[in-house]
């Protein structure tokens, strides 16, 4: 599912720093293979991403790497914790060259376990992480905590840190970000009798259950045809404000499913849809019940148009709704769709049809997307956005911030066996 075409934050100046990019990629792409081959080491690539990928935006980190895919080298590319930049990094990559030595990546891979000592021992100092246990227990919203046994002391916070990198090298930046709830240490001196599973078993593991989760999901189209699904009703005290972003002005909201809707409430800053559905992506309808065309909407109310989406997107076989609100000034309709590039413009057509006010838009319930919105109307203003020190960037589940994220392996680390290389650097340039 290409969600590159409801993209609308990427704007006109970075979508030319894009075209700059990949134009000077392509100018020092035989530099940088001899580089990565060891051909030739005369090049600064620090420098280079520096000047041309920051140009796009400073806050994308990135790490050039053995391939995953078999051609010769790989560079990610990634926000890291700015999960609202991810819509950037999607457009970036949609543009790169389909000849290239190179392959490239939004999120940094998963490491086998004899790779993972050689960078933990780079990035941490952690030597033979053989020995470190682990265990994984269900947590909120359809996540797994992970607990790990060390067999070493040290300062707490420096070990959780050291924990979440090392969380990243076995499963992977994308099961951290999507699938990993809290993190745990036990170090040596809490004296547990139990210590966990192997840490080389982590990766299967944590895979196997993600695995299972998801065979265990049951549509969300299925789920409200059921006369054993039911209902909850959540209510709410927003405060009075002028205006409203996100759903933050609702007081009342039915809701199929308690988990889902506590997910995309309580957990907004970390939600995706492929947590609770198979093939569905979540989005909501929100509608300005103030604005000034109200009077000739031809819908008497929230719950017929919640119908009229519901009628459609049935009849396609192209999802349903799940739910909805009532706020201060806006209404909501929860949506479940299984083909985001089919259901929005049926959509959008059966909204039209009933004159729906043009201050109404279709929103995304995914982390990662939820600074995009498309208006049902070609000409609708855009939605009220949060206030700038009200936009989440927080990298774990606790809220807490991330590890800095300095090279795992530059010129001036201990070096890659000489089968592997791996250049990377955090967001700002030191």
């Amino acid at each position: 599912m290409d969600r590159s075409a409801f993209t609308n934050s990427v704007t006109p100046a970075q979508h030319e720093a894009i075209r700059a990019w990949w134009q000077a990629f392509a100018e020092a792409e035989g530099r940088l293979d001899d580089l990565f081959s060891g051909r030739n080491r005369d090049f600064d690539v620090v420098g280079f991403m520096f000047t041309h990928l920051h140009a796009i935006s400073p806050a994308l980190a990135w790490e050039f790497g053995p391939p995953l895919a078999g051609r010769n080298h790989r560079l990610v590319v990634t926000p890291e914790n700015r999960r609202d930049l991810r819509p950037l990094v999607q457009a970036l990559l949609k543009a790169a060259p389909a000849a290239s030595r190179f392959e490239f990546h939004p999120y940094r891979p998963a490491q086998p376990i004899e790779q993972a000592e050689h960078s933990m021992r780079g990035r941490c100092g952690w030597e033979n992480i053989a020995a470190i246990g682990y265990a994984i227990t269900p947590g909120q919203f359809n996540m797994f905590n992970l607990c790990f046994f060390l067999p070493f002391d040290g300062d707490e916070n420096e070990l959780t840190g050291k924990a979440l990198i090392l969380t990243e090298t076995l499963l992977g930046e994308e099961r951290l970000d999507k699938w990993v709830g809290t993190i745990d240490i036990k170090p040596k001196a809490s004296a547990s009798c139990d210590k966990g599973r192997p840490i080389a078993d982590l990766h299967a593991d944590f895979e196997a259950r993600i695995a299972a989760a998801r065979a265990g999901l049951v549509p969300y189209r299925e789920m409200v045809e059921s006369e054993a699904t039911r209902w909850s009703l959540f209510e709410f005290k927003p405060r009075i404000l002028s205006d409203y972003a996100a759903r933050n002005d609702i007081f009342s909201s039915p809701a199929v499913d308690a988990n889902l809707t506590r997910a995309t409430i309580e957990g907004a800053s970390f939600f995706y849809s492929e947590r609770f559905s198979r093939d569905e992506t979540f989005l909501y309808l929100k509608m300005d019940g103030s604005a000034d065309d109200v009077d000739s909407e031809i819908f008497p109310d929230r719950g017929a148009i919640e119908d009229a989406i519901h009628d459609a997107l049935k009849s396609a076989h192209l999802g349903t709704t799940i739910g909805g609100g009532t706020g201060r000034r806006y209404s909501y309709v929860d949506i479940a769709v299984t083909d985001l590039n089919a259901a929005i413009p049926l959509i959008q057509s059966t909204l039209r049809a009933g004159r729906l006010t043009k201050r109404s838009w279709l929103l995304f319930q995914d982390s990662d997307l939820q600074a995009e919105w498309i208006g049902i109307y070609e000409d609708s203003p855009g939605p009220p956005a949060p206030p700038p020190d009200e936009i989440e960037s927080s990298a774990s589940r606790s809220d807490t911030p991330l590890p800095d994220r300095r090279p795992a392996q530059s010129a001036e680390n201990e070096p890659e066996p000489p089968t592997r290389h791996w250049v990377s650097q955090g967001a700002e340039r030191k």
